[in-house]
């Protein structure tokens, strides 16, 4: 029993160092939390992406499926909730030409 504790142990402790290492991206997150949950279900309503933890499932679901490069698969829920973070074509183009402006008239 405790070999299997202190098994327990070693993988969640490497899956929490994974975490919290500078090169970890989201994308490894949302994967750590996914065979988490396939090798200790228990955790499914506190690890999954729809867990009552998660403020807007939605968001959390979108954004994994931008980063997989499956935004064809994007449900109305989950474009509408990541509207925000899509990079306005005037945005982009602002920035580019005003490179040239200090930071105080870039800002008014």
């Amino acid at each position: 029993m405790i070999e299997e504790m202190s098994s327990t142990l070693h993988k969640l402790d490497d899956v929490t160092k994974n975490l919290q290492s500078d090169t970890s991206a989201l994308s490894d997150a949302r994967a750590l939390f996914d065979c988490v949950i396939e090798e200790f279900p228990s955790v499914s309503n506190r690890f999954s992406a729809t867990a009552p933890i998660i403020y807007n499932p939605e968001v959390e679901t979108g954004i994994q499926k931008i980063l997989d490069g499956e935004i064809s698969g994007m449900s109305e829920g989950e474009i509408k909730a990541t509207e925000c973070l899509k990079i306005r074509q005037e945005d982009s183009t602002l920035n580019s030409t005003n490179t040239a402006l200090s930071f105080t008239e870039r800002a008014l």
